[in-house]
């Protein structure tokens, strides 16, 4: 099974983690799938980040940084993301990400996170 998880506001949640911690071993492939504002990614501050979390580089088959020059550029890359790489299950905290998903990649199941 092919996993793409977020980072803000959806592996910043501990219980997020751990679905992500159950799928280790599983013959998963697990990437991580954010996004930003702007032309040039920062993997150095997102690999930090992952780190902070206990989200070691093992954890995870890659980094992938949706740049945009706004949030539904940014979206819409998501969705051709997990289109391109025929993601199973995309793990998400924001609706106008998971409605590009699912325009773009509809056999892809989407897991939207609410809350704190």
């Amino acid at each position: 099974m092919r996993v793409a998880f977020d980072i803000d506001g959806t592996l910043t949640r501990a219980e997020i983690r751990q679905l992500l911690y159950s799928l280790l071993g599983e013959a998963n492939t697990v990437y991580i799938l954010t996004g930003g504002i702007g032309d040039k990614p920062d993997y150095p501050s997102r690999v930090a980040q992952l780190e902070q979390l206990g989200v070691n580089r093992e954890l995870y088959d890659g980094l992938h940084i949706c740049m945009g020059e706004d949030l539904n550029e940014v979206s819409r890359k998501k969705g051709e993301f997990c289109r391109d790489k025929q993601v199973h299950l995309f793990v998400d905290d924001r609706i106008e990400n998971a409605s590009s998903v699912k325009s773009l990649s509809p056999e892809t199941v989407i897991l939207l996170v609410y809350g704190n």
